[in-house]
């Protein structure tokens, strides 16, 4: 709030036309105030301004200042004023406050965090020092430190909306997906139906692997906003995961009939139209992704898997060798290549692919299963049992697992 400064006068001040007397310091400060309740902010900057002059030796008319300039955009000045206004009043947490939000707003971060830093020093509990400084660090990258003061800040006000976003943002950040969903849940509870916490929870829920629930917020955005384009290309690669591959084409194919140049939708009416087995259709489209963003690599690696599916392992291989010039550390690129070429019992080279996918994402079992079946097919019997014995120590899937036991005791007979 814009505070009028305080000034004592006394039977003795002295006059000059030089200096404006101290007593009209409190004026100039009601006008700036005034000024500013109307909106008028070059107003109150100009009645601040003379304030200060007035009494350059009060911190309120600079603070009063900085926020007028603050208000008016000039955050660059706004800083500097409460610096002076920091000058005098060393000892104010406010100015260290008001400075760190000109900081942020001028995306100065490490400095904000400095003055909010200090702000807490002199008042451990202050709620606006702690709510900036959870955003500040959430920009930092410092995600646990920010989770740390959204909760203490939470204590004191736990229906505080923007608090509950940034801690959301921050447990999103380091994985801690329940406590992600917890906090958009309560979120919620107090803005109802809002799409983007709506939209924030379904991206949480499909990172859980609840697809249904991501479903049911998307779903919800929608209702009130049929042609929200973010929620349905969203929810139709929900649908997809769940193996509904004709409802998903549905909403892709509304975000199309808007926008028939979508690159999302369009990549998803392709794999929509592969997982409905009309492969042809899928090829089309993903060509015309293609023509669309020849330089994004997600086109050719779709149509590579088209490709393969519809036994045209040539092109298959052609559009995964582009794709991995486009993006080189994609391990499913080389997996798919890998797949090409074990099609044409081009083994060795499937096995080099399969390396590359491995050395990339060491944790994926899925990858050591198909290169087990490279080096089985290549009699390699001790790399193969290698590789399945892997897939059972790293796979989740039973189906996954199962097929490597499977192979396990024949080669292990």
């Amino acid at each position: 709030m814009l505070t009028a400064a305080v000034v004592v006068a006394t039977a003795t001040a002295t006059f000059t036309t030089h200096h404006l007397p101290a007593q009209s310091s409190a004026e100039f400060a009601k006008q700036g105030i005034a000024a500013a309740k109307s909106g008028d902010y070059s107003a109150a900057v100009d009645a601040f301004t003379k304030a200060v002059e007035a009494d350059p030796k009060d911190a309120a008319n600079y603070k009063n200042l900085a926020i007028a300039y603050t208000r008016k955009g000039e955050l660059a000045l706004a800083a500097e004023t409460y610096g002076k206004a920091i000058e005098i009043a060393p000892d104010s947490t406010a100015n260290y406050v008001g400075r760190a939000n000109a900081f942020v707003a001028l995306s100065k971060n490490t400095e904000a965090r400095a003055d909010l830093d200090k702000a807490l020093t002199l008042s451990p509990a202050d709620p606006k020092a702690l709510a900036l400084r959870t955003h500040v660090l959430g920009q930092l990258g410092d995600y646990q430190a920010s989770i740390a003061d959204a909760t203490a800040a939470l204590a004191a006000s736990p229906s505080d909306a923007s608090l509950l976003s940034q801690r959301a943002f921050a447990y999103s950040k380091l994985g801690k997906t329940s406590e992600t969903i917890a906090d958009l849940t309560a979120l919620l509870a107090i803005k109802p139906g809002d799409a983007d916490t709506l939209r924030r929870r379904a991206a949480a829920f499909l990172t859980a692997t609840e697809p249904a629930k991501a479903i049911a917020d998307y779903t919800a955005v929608l209702t009130k906003s049929p042609r929200d384009v973010e929620s349905l290309n969203q929810r139709g690669y929900a649908l997809l995961g769940t193996g509904d591959a004709a409802a998903a084409l549905t909403d892709f194919k509304s975000v199309l009939a808007a926008d028939p140049a979508n690159a999302i939708a369009l990549q998803g009416q392709s794999s929509a139209l592969s997982a409905s087995g009309n492969t042809d259709a899928a090829i089309a489209s993903f060509t015309e992704l293609i023509a669309k963003a020849p330089a994004e690599p997600e086109g050719y690696q779709r149509r590579a898997s088209a490709f393969v599916t519809a036994g045209k392992s040539d092109e298959a291989i052609a559009d995964a060798t582009k794709a991995i010039e486009l993006k080189p550390n994609e391990p499913e690129t080389y997996k798919i290549r890998g797949y090409a070429y074990s099609t044409k019992r081009d083994w060795a080279r499937a096995v080099m692919d399969y390396d590359k996918a491995i050395e990339i994402a060491p944790e994926r079992a899925d990858l050591y299963l198909s290169r087990g079946f490279a080096h089985a097919s290549q009699q390699e019997t001790p790399a193969a049992i290698a590789d399945f014995t892997k897939v059972t120590e790293l796979s989740k899937d039973p189906a996954t697992i199962k097929a490597a036991q499977e192979k396990l005791a024949t080669l292990q007979k």
